[in-house]
C-alpha cells in the first residue's frame, strides 16, 4: 500500500467511527465549562480569556488550559451557543491526530503494521469520552500538537542528520515544533511531558539509524538542542503563566477524591488497580462507563489483592519493555510513549482532579497502538491474517459506534451512567438531581 493509499484509509475509516457523534449535544461537563461560563460566550476580550482559569467556578484553582479556553470561545461565536461547531472540531482534530499516529508510526515499524496502529487507534471504543462531547475538545488539542510537535521533531532531526543547516525547510519544521508545544501546553496539563518525548525521539532516531550507544543518542541530540531548549522555555513559559493566574503551579485546587492529603507511596497504593483498569481499556473494552468515581473505582492506600495485581502488572509491562527493545522495538517505544504520556494523569507526583476517566487515554493509546502494529508484525503471515484483522477492526469499531449515543442528550447519559457504574456517588447525586 502507497503512503497516500495509507493516508486515505487511516482517514476514512476514522471518519467512519466518529462522524456519528456530529450529532451530540451539550453533556455532562460541557454544561458546567461551556453552556453556562458566560466568559466565553463573547470574544470582545480575547486576552481575558487567555488570562483565565479552566474553570469559571467549581476547582477555579485546578486548572489553566488558555488554548482549550479559546478554542471554547470561538465554537461557541461560530455556532451562537450551538453543540455543532464543538463536534465538528472534536471529528476534525481527531482526524489529525489518527494521521499524526499514522506518521509517526511509519517512522517507527514497517508499512504495513503502521496502517494497522492507525486504524487501531481510529476505531478505539476508549476514544469515545474525548471525540463525542464538547469539553473533550482539550484531549484532542493536546493530542494535535503533542504529536505533531513530535513528528516535526523527528524530522529536523532527519535533516540536521543529513548535514542540512538552517534553511527554509528546518526553519518550518522548527516552527512546527514550537507551535505543536504551545498549543500542547495550553490545552492540557500532561502535555508538560513532551520535553522528555523528544529527548526519547532523539535515543529512537539514534538507534534506528544504526547509532548505538549513549554517545551517538547524544551526538543525535545535540544537532537539534537549540529547537529542545526552546521547547523546555515555552513549558517554563506556561507554568509561568499558570502561576501567575492560579497561584503557585500545582499546588492548590479540586483534588479528586481518596487523594486528598495522601503521601505518594499512598498514592501509588490507590492508584495500582487503576493499571489494570487501563489493561483492560486498551485490550478488551467491552464494559465501558462515563464515570469511574467512588464507589465505581473505590481508591484504598492498603496493600491489598488489587493492588498487587496492579503493580505485578506494571512490573509485567516494564519487564516487556525491557526485553523486547532489540527483538521488538516497537513494542519498547510504544510503552515507554504510553508510559510517559499517563505519568501526570497517574497521579502520583502531583494529586489531579480526576482519578480515572476514559478521556485521558486518549493521548497515552498512541503508544499502544504502536505497540498493537509491532505486535502484528510479528503474528505468522497467512491469508488469514487480513481477514482477522479486518473483523477485529470491524468488532472494535461496532463498540465504538455503539458508545457514541451515551453523549448524545442528558437523558441518554444519565441512562448510561446507571447502567455502567450504578455505585458511583455522581450516579446516585444525578438521581436526586
Amino acid at each position: 500500500m502507497t503512503s497516500a493509499k495509507a493516508y486515505a484509509l487511516a482517514i476514512a475509516v476514522a471518519l467512519a467511527a466518529s462522524a456519528p457523534g456530529l450529532a451530540n449535544g451539550f453533556v455532562y461537563d460541557d454544561v458546567p465549562v461551556i453552556q453556562n461560563d458566560a466568559r466565553i460566550h463573547s470574544l470582545d476580550h480575547p486576552g481575558r480569556l487567555v488570562a483565565a482559569p479552566y474553570w469559571a467556578r467549581t476547582y477555579r484553582e485546578n486548572a489553566y488550559r488558555p488554548a482549550t479556553t479559546l478554542a471554547f470561545a470561538l465554537a461557541w461565536a461560530a455556532g451562537h451557543g450551538s453543540a455543532v461547531p464543538y463536534h465538528v472540531a472534536n471529528v476534525a482534530l481527531n482526524l489529525v491526530v489518527v494521521v499524526l499516529v499514522l506518521a509517526l508510526a511509519l517512522r517507527v515499524l514497517p508499512p504495513a503494521g503502521a496502517v494497522v496502529a492507525a486504524l487501531w487507534f481510529a476505531v478505539q471504543p476508549v476514544h469515545v469520552e474525548a471525540v463525542a462531547n464538547g469539553v473533550g475538545l482539550a484531549e484532542l488539542l493536546a493530542a494535535a500538537g503533542y504529536l505533531g510537535a513530535v513528528v516535526a521533531y523527528l524530522a529536523d532531526g532527519a535533516a540536521a542528520d543529513a548535514g542540512v543547516e538552517g534553511g527554509v525547510r528546518r526553519a518550518f519544521l522548527a516552527a512546527l515544533v514550537l507551535a505543536g508545544a504551545a498549543v500542547a501546553y495550553g490545552a492540557k496539563e500532561h502535555a508538560l511531558t513532551l520535553p522528555a518525548a523528544l529527548l526519547l525521539a532523539d535515543a529512537w532516531r539514534a538507534r534506528a539509524g544504526g547509532e548505538g550507544g549513549a554517545r551517538r543518542a547524544w551526538a543525535s541530540f545535540r544537532r537539534h538542542a537549540v529547537l529542545w531548549l526552546g521547547v523546555v522555555a515555552l513549558a517554563a513559559g506556561y507554568l509561568a503563566a499558570r502561576a501567575a493566574v492560579l497561584g503557585p503551579a500545582f499546588s492548590g485546587g479540586g483534588v479528586a477524591s481518596g487523594l486528598q492529603e495522601t503521601s505518594p507511596l499512598e498514592r501509588v497504593l490507590i492508584m495500582a488497580p487503576g493499571v489494570l483498569v487501563w489493561l483492560r481499556w486498551m485490550i478488551w473494552p467491552l464494559h465501558l462507563s462515563p464515570d469511574y468515581l467512588p464507589n465505581e473505582f473505590v481508591p484504598s492506600a492498603r496493600l491489598g489483592l488489587a493492588q498487587l495485581l496492579g503493580l505485578a502488572a506494571l512490573a509485567a509491562i516494564v519487564v516487556a519493555a525491557w526485553r523486547a527493545r532489540r527483538r521488538v522495538p516497537g513494542v519498547t517505544a510504544g510503552i515507554v510513549f504510553a508510559l510517559l504520556t499517563a505519568s501526570v494523569t497517574a497521579n502520583i507526583v502531583v494529586p489531579t482532579g480526576v482519578l480515572l476517566a476514559e478521556r485521558l487515554a486518549y493521548l497515552p493509546s498512541a503508544g499502544a497502538a504502536l505497540v498493537a502494529g509491532a505486535v502484528w508484525e510479528r503474528l505468522p503471515r497467512g491469508r488469514w491474517l487480513w481477514p482477522a484483522t479486518a473483523l477485529a477492526l470491524a468488532l472494535l469499531a461496532a463498540r465504538t459506534l455503539q458508545r457514541i449515543p451515551v453523549w448524545h442528550d442528558p437523558g441518554r447519559f444519565l441512562a448510561a451512567l446507571e447502567r455502567d457504574a450504578p455505585d458511583s456517588y455522581r450516579t446516585h447525586w444525578a438521581r436526586g438531581q
